[in-house]
């Protein structure tokens, strides 16, 4: 059995090797392709963006991240709103759509909320995953304006001035 070892291994490694035996009997040779691929933890290209919202009418919002990584990372979206953190899902009220681009490994999610809210006013971040690493990206916090209330009656008051 011989072993080939080979120190500070990277992707430049990638090619044909052969494996020679002799004796004084016959010689023999196998051959084969070795390739190499180092993997890369993910890191965010681009983090959500802080939202503005000026209308509390706002039918559908859309933010995105982009995380690159070998191998491609798994990206998803976790909402944050009075310490509570939610992993958010494909539901009724958020759609999450994802592509990819193998040439530079990196992987695009967009998630819409529809119907947004004053409920959905919060921190939205993306959290990219290979076997690599677990990144999180910045946070993105979405404020809607709730109407104005009037929590008390208005009552008369007379002031008195007295000189």
């Amino acid at each position: 059995t011989t072993t080939l070892e080979i120190q500070n291994l990277d992707d430049t490694d990638t090619g044909y090797y052969t494996c020679r035996a002799d004796n004084s009997e016959a010689s023999a040779a196998a051959s084969g392709k070795i390739t190499v691929r180092v993997a890369v933890p993910p890191t965010f290209t681009q983090h959500p963006t802080p939202a503005s919202i000026t209308s509390v009418a706002v039918a559908d919002f859309n933010i995105s991240c982009t995380a690159e990584g070998d191998p491609l990372p798994e990206i998803e979206w976790q909402f944050t709103r009075s310490g509570q953190t939610t992993t958010l899902v494909n539901s009724l009220e958020h759609s999450i759509i994802d592509s990819t681009n193998q040439i530079i490994q990196s992987r695009t999610s967009v998630l819409t909320v529809s119907g947004f809210t004053a409920k959905n006013n919060g921190d939205y971040q993306c959290v990219g995953e290979n076997f690599k690493a677990i990144v999180e990206s910045m946070v993105s916090t979405v404020l809607i304006p709730s109407e104005p209330v009037i929590e008390s009656e208005f009552s008369s008051t007379t002031v008195q001035i007295l000189e």
